[in-house]
């Protein structure tokens, strides 16, 4: 949202400029739209808001930007009446990412492996339910392991179409969930299948790619030295109701002030509480997953 840290927009941007391309699976789509659903109604009901507050909502305040405007906000990604396309319009537009159907080449690989590799997806979206004290809605952790094996299977079965490379495989999984650096040691120890290499892509590993990878040739250098070698891996929570009643109060005694000096005040003040709480008020990328993945 404030342009120094857009730090995944810009390794995107010099991703594509480098030559990769990217694809998003109509499930991810889906996820992200019942976020966006879900933070837009944290917004209309902020005051009586129990537990975290959406993350996509929560980075929106830190901002300084009133909670009034955030559904006018996610209008720039999708409108009422055909959101998951306008999502996906917009990730085309603004970054290059299409849309492809994993369904077929998922559907290609033998019974027993998709199984072996959905139980433990499944698994991992019951935990992190329970975890938040969450109910476990059986219709949603069916989903959200469906489109995550969808992921991980399409990638594993479409590297088996690849000629061999001394560069290693062409089609690869970019995700920010580490726990799906442990499907291929569960599927193994727990269901005897045959070692195979994981379709896993990490952020930091992109990043260091464009940076010191083949790639870099295409890349001018002063791109490249605006690109963090490893991207930030802490995303703090502090926001609480009181927190959120006092930049509603800030700004209504700032009212006659400019925006923008409304949002640096409010933003300023809400960097000093997140201080002022200390590391325990730090997470990690896990924890942000987990919130980002209960829709």
């Amino acid at each position: 949202m404030e342009p120094e840290k857009r730090q995944f927009q810009l390794m995107f941007r010099l991703a594509v400029q480098a030559g990769i391309e990217f694809f998003v699976t109509d499930g991810v789509v889906e996820e992200l739209d019942r976020h966006i659903q879900n933070a837009c109604l944290g917004s209309r009901r902020s005051n009586s808001w129990e537990g975290r507050y959406p993350f996509l909502l929560e980075v929106f305040l830190q901002t300084g930007r009133s909670v009034d405007e955030f559904s006018s906000w996610t209008e720039l990604f999708r409108g009422s009446n055909r959101p998951i396309d306008d999502i996906l319009d917009f990730l085309s537009e603004s970054f290059q990412i299409h849309k492809r159907s994993l369904e077929v080449s998922t559907a290609s690989a033998t019974d027993d492996f998709r199984n072996a590799v959905q139980e433990p997806w499944h698994s991992i979206h019951e935990r992190r339910r329970e975890k938040l004290g969450r109910f476990v809605e059986p219709i949603a952790v069916n989903r959200l392991s469906k489109h995550d094996t969808e992921n991980y299977m399409g990638v594993v079965q479409q590297r088996k179409q690849e000629k061999s490379s001394p560069f290693g495989y062409s089609a690869r999984w970019l995700t920010l969930d580490r726990s799906a650096l442990a499907i291929r040691d569960i599927v193994g120890q727990d269901f005897g299948i045959a070692p195979f290499d994981s379709p896993i892509l990490s952020v930091d590993f992109l990043a260091q790619y464009l940076t010191f990878g083949p790639v870099r040739s295409r890349l001018s250098k002063a791109s490249l030295r605006t690109l963090p070698v490893a991207l930030e891996p802490r995303i703090v929570q502090f926001l609480t109701r009181q927190l959120l009643e006092e930049a509603s109060r800030i700004r209504d005694e700032m009212k006659a002030l400019p925006e923008p000096i409304v949002r640096r005040r409010i933003r300023d003040r809400l960097d000093e509480a997140r201080r002022r709480m200390g590391p325990l008020a730090a997470r990690g990328i896990d924890s942000v997953f987990d919130e980002l993945r209960l829709v």
